[in-house]
């Protein structure tokens, strides 16, 4: 029997999630008023062609990256789907799930897709969960190599006093903010929270690696016994996803920066704009991911710059796919699993 408060929390959590969700976005919407957006639109526009068209690219493969989770979920379950339908249903996924979360982008439209192209409601459930695991083994691998080589960069002497336009965000001296979140990044607590992703990852390495016999708990979820080169691929793809996204931001920012930016301090600022945004639970990560940035990367790179930079980054990343998913998903759902002769394995 379900306890009363379980049972009321599975009706109203979604209301209660949805509203903190409102209240949120809305809050960053009223402190992005305040940002000097003209600035920034004018920085964005003056942005080298060069630098729009490698951080184009890098999107694009970065999305495709992204559609090869469920070609790795395919082999991996012993789906029939075709490879081009599975790998396009990723991707398309990938860019509703980045504009509207997961629960519509990862679960939603893979489910609509993935049941057009004959797919069991089990086999899809698998499905999401690979690609998820994919995702977010990927993320500790690369955290916890960015931790563990962390060291601490010297503070810009330009940024002694930060532009009025980066309190918008409601932070009153983004560079202290930024020195105390150095000072936390090499200190020891990051090197073990950076030990314990990397032994998490290596783990389910281990795991599949060193065994005799296929794991009984992954024949009981449906799961085919998997290769010992899929796990590792796995991580490959799961960490290159990162790697991807915060190239764009790198290949944007590469010919701005008063004084170079590393590629590595411009990952840590996406891998922990991601994460906050997935906490806040605002749709898009809009106004957290900026904020993140400004308070990792405001002390070396002109408020202008790096706001314009943002814009760039976000129609090359979000919008821009969105736009090309939009007709893809239409297609895909409306092609039935018997135009392709497919169906679920089992």
């Amino acid at each position: 029997m379900i306890h009363p408060a379980r049972a009321a929390w599975r009706r109203w959590h979604r209301a209660v999630l949805a509203t903190f969700s409102a209240a949120m976005l809305g809050v960053v919407v009223w402190r992005l008023q305040s940002l000097d957006w003209a600035g920034a639109w004018h920085a964005a526009q003056a942005l080298p062609i060069t630098a729009l068209a490698a951080a184009a690219v890098v999107a694009v493969l970065g999305h495709v990256n992204y559609g090869a989770f469920d070609l790795l979920a395919k082999r991996w379950i012993g789906l029939t789907v075709p490879a081009w339908r599975m790998g396009w249903g990723g991707t398309v996924s990938y860019a509703f799930t980045l504009n509207f979360g997961s629960m519509i982008g990862g679960a939603a439209v893979r489910w609509r897709l993935l049941a057009a192209a004959g797919v069991s409601t089990a086999d899809t459930t698998r499905v999401v969960t690979l690609a998820v695991l994919t995702n977010w083994l990927g993320y500790a691998a690369v955290t916890s190599l960015l931790l563990l080589g962390a060291s601490r960069p010297p503070m810009p002497h330009h940024a002694a006093t930060l532009p009025a336009q980066a309190s918008g965000l409601g932070i009153a001296d983004l560079q202290a903010y930024a020195q105390h979140l150095t000072a936390w990044l090499t200190s020891p607590a990051a090197r073990w929270a950076g030990l314990a992703m990397l032994a998490a990852v290596l783990a389910w390495l281990a795991v599949l690696a060193w065994r005799n016999q296929p794991l009984a708990k992954l024949q009981r979820a449906g799961l085919q016994p998997p290769a010992r080169w899929l796990a590792v691929a796995q991580i490959g793809l799961g960490a290159s996803n990162w790697l991807w996204m915060a190239g764009v931001m790198a290949c944007l920012l590469g010919l701005q920066a008063v004084h170079p930016v590393p590629f590595a301090q411009v990952l840590g600022a996406q891998l922990l704009a991601s994460l906050a945004g997935l906490v806040a639970r605002v749709p898009g990560g809009l106004g957290v991911v900026e904020a993140v940035y400004l308070v990792m990367l405001g002390p070396q790179v002109d408020a202008h710059l790096l706001l314009g930079a943002l814009l760039v980054f976000r129609a090359l990343y979000f919008i821009a796919p969105l736009l090309a998913a939009l007709p893809g998903y239409w297609l895909l759902a409306r092609r039935p699993a018997r135009d392709d002769g497919v169906a679920s394995a089992r």
